[in-house]
């Protein structure tokens, strides 16, 4: 065996045991749970889910049912409008899925117009100093 081999086996072995006797003699401290954390942890986990509120008012901005002039959207795929106020996407539709099996079946609706009553908007918000009004 060559010289240079022997000391670099020789070195990796010392290395490893240097690793070793570390670890054995300084062990890393182990995390201390006091009953407080334990009990915080039991209460967490047995919290009830809070009720969800079926009747949300919308402020008024938002619940008005003006006639918004909008551009609209059609390609292979997709169905759509973009409101002109905002520059939101109020309607959404993708023309290759249906919500049923069935070929008579209405297409997958993703966004619902602002005018109808049970609607599906999606906003987007892009800061404080936004002048934008959803």
């Amino acid at each position: 065996m060559d010289d240079q081999n022997k000391n670099l086996i020789l070195a990796s072995v010392l290395s490893f045991v240097v690793i070793i006797v570390w670890f054995v003699l300084f062990p890393p401290p182990e995390p201390i749970q006091t009953e407080e954390q334990n009990i915080e942890q039991t209460q967490a986990q047995n919290l009830p889910a809070q009720d969800i509120q079926e009747n949300v008012t919308l402020p008024s901005d938002l619940s008005d049912n003006k006639d918004v002039p909008s551009i609209d959207i059609e390609t292979d795929r997709v169905v759509g409008s973009i409101s002109l106020e905002g520059g939101r996407i109020d309607n959404l539709s993708l023309k290759d899925y249906r919500v049923a099996l069935d070929e008579t079946a209405e297409i997958v609706t993703l966004l619902k117009p602002s005018t109808i009553p049970h609607r599906i908007l999606c906003c987007i918000w892009l800061g404080s100093i936004s002048r934008t009004r959803f």
